[in-house]
């Protein structure tokens, strides 16, 4: 730490080390999240860095994830369709300049059908998903992709309560809402390291 109280992580993001998760990147997703262009560009560097790099990734689609409940629990079912419903109000409209992006995801970062299938929504809880993390022995797991307020949040904080430095790529997630996703990251970042693809560019470089 130096004296102006910056920690230096470049230690937990030795290439050799970590794991790149990719979570739900899927159009449908990316459609509805409101920093599509915040994204692109994030993904525009770490796409081809990554690959320059030979580190391992895994793709995850934890969109099929049944969620435990007690059977025919009814106010249970209707509680959970209220909270999706009142989500799905913040998602934002689709402007002309979003399609361009949205056309660019699905034509180059679309991962669907190419996943891992997680049977949690915190990928952390399946252990499934847990053996083939473990099969790379990372010591960083790097989490990008969608939802920041939620998939992302609970497998990243799951993630270092199990051990492994968690680090979060603020501006390769995204959420419905501004203030959804800027609250989870502040909450995180009390917890893992949440940092975007500026702070890569320091420890990777910028060439490609």
């Amino acid at each position: 730490m130096n004296q102006e109280g910056h920690v230096d992580i470049s230690h937990i993001l030795n290439p050799d080390t970590c794991l790149l998760i990719q979570l739900n990147f899927h159009e449908d997703l990316f459609r509805n999240s409101f920093s599509k262009m915040e994204f692109i560009m994030a993904m525009d560097y770490l796409t081809p860095k990554v690959s320059e790099l030979n580190m391992r990734t895994i793709n995850v689609d934890t969109t099929h994830a049944i969620l435990p409940s007690r059977s025919g629990n009814i106010k249970r079912e209707n509680y959970d369709s209220l909270k999706r419903s009142r989500k799905e109000r913040l998602i934002p409209m689709t402007s002309q300049m979003d399609m361009q992006f949205i056309d660019r995801f699905s034509m180059e970062l679309s991962h669907e059908g190419k996943e891992i299938q997680s049977s949690s929504e915190d990928i952390m809880l399946d252990s499934n998903i847990v053996n083939k993390i473990e099969l790379f022995s990372p010591s960083t797991l790097i989490f990008t992709g969608f939802k920041t307020d939620y998939e992302v949040m609970a497998s990243a904080i799951t993630a270092s309560m199990r051990g492994y430095y968690s680090v979060v790529v603020s501006d390769a997630t995204s959420t419905y809402s501004e203030r959804f996703f800027f609250s989870s990251l502040e909450l995180m970042s009390q917890i893992l390291e949440v940092i975007d693809t500026r702070d890569l560019m320091r420890v990777w470089g910028y060439d490609q």
